[in-house]
């Protein structure tokens, strides 16, 4: 049997409990956060992890010069703040993209870590009033076209476990995007359905 030893010196004696050495009794360990339907939340962890494709958003309004996406969902959300410009006449400001593991807490979760999660508003508007603009109604009607779903929607606080958050929208990639629009499901009722 192999023997680790871990930061406060307490024996650990085999990989599993080493690699989970962190978490805390209600979490389990994410092996595979690269997959676009990956949950976190506080049943889940990730530890380190920083996706490989990650690019530094320059073509759109942000808060912060040195936001990063994962670069898939950066070209779908590029293409979206677009087609939001020509259809409306207006834009997008992005407030927040990935977020790295030393920003989080070591027993926390966040998303956005994934490199695919976004926190939007419209460039111009009170952010708060967001959920009542055109740019938030078209949204909810063509996100999915583009890849992205609104991650904590309405009236489904009973499977995401968080209030709903106009401001917070996920790149699962088209074809899942598709579905879950369709369905009206959020990211949880959609992995359920599809296990």
């Amino acid at each position: 049997i192999l023997t680790y030893l871990v930061e406060d010196y307490k024996t650990v004696n085999n990989i599993d409990d080493f690699l989970n050495y962190h978490l805390s009794s209600n979490q389990v360990r994410v092996y595979h956060p690269s997959d676009l339907l990956t949950i976190i939340n506080k049943d889940t962890y990730i530890g380190n992890y920083e996706p490989s494709s990650l690019v530094m958003t320059t073509d759109i309004r942000r808060m912060k010069y040195a936001t990063y996406l994962t670069s898939d969902a950066y070209d779908a959300l590029i293409k979206m703040n677009q087609a939001i410009s020509k259809k409306l006449g207006a834009e997008l400001i992005l407030y927040n993209g990935f977020i790295d593991a030393n920003s989080i807490s070591i027993n926390m979760y966040d998303e956005f870590q994934l490199g695919n999660s976004i926190d939007i508003s419209e460039l111009g508007i009170k952010y708060d009033d967001f959920d009542s603009t055109e740019v938030f109604n078209w949204l909810q009607l063509h996100a999915y076209e583009y890849g992205f779903i609104f991650r904590f929607p309405k009236n489904k606080a009973s499977y995401t476990d968080e209030s709903s958050n106009a401001h917070i929208l996920r790149y699962v990639g088209n074809e899942n995007a598709k579905s879950i629009f369709d369905d009206n499901l959020c990211l949880e009722e959609f992995v359920e359905k599809s296990d």
